[in-house]
C-alpha cells in the first residue's frame, strides 16, 4: 500500500517516474517484541519521512542478524 509519494527535492525523486513509500497491508506485529535479546540504545534516531530504513538498519546492526523475532528484523524481512 502506497502511503507517501516522493516530492521534488526529496532523495530518490525522479520527475519522469512516480515513486513513493509503501507499508504492509496487514498487521504483522501480533506478539512481536521490540528488541532482539538486549534492550539497548541503537542510534535509531531518524524522525523524518524516509529515515525508517536507516533506523531499521541501525537497530539490526546493534541487535543482530535479520530475523522475524523482533520488530526491526520483521520490518526488514
Amino acid at each position: 500500500m502506497v502511503f507517501y509519494l516522493l516530492q521534488e527535492g526529496e532523495e530518490g525523486y525522479d520527475p519522469e517516474q512516480t515513486h513513493g513509500l509503501v507499508c504492509a497491508i496487514k498487521d504483522q506485529s501480533s506478539g512481536i517484541q521490540w528488541y532482539n535479546g538486549s534492550n539497548i540504545r541503537t542510534g535509531a534516531i531518524g524522525i523524518a519521512v524516509g529515515t525508517g530504513s536507516d533506523n531499521t538498519n541501525a537497530i539490526i546492526s546493534e541487535q543482530g542478524a535479520i530475523e522475524t523475532e523482533y520488530a526491526a528484523g520483521l520490518a526488514k524481512a
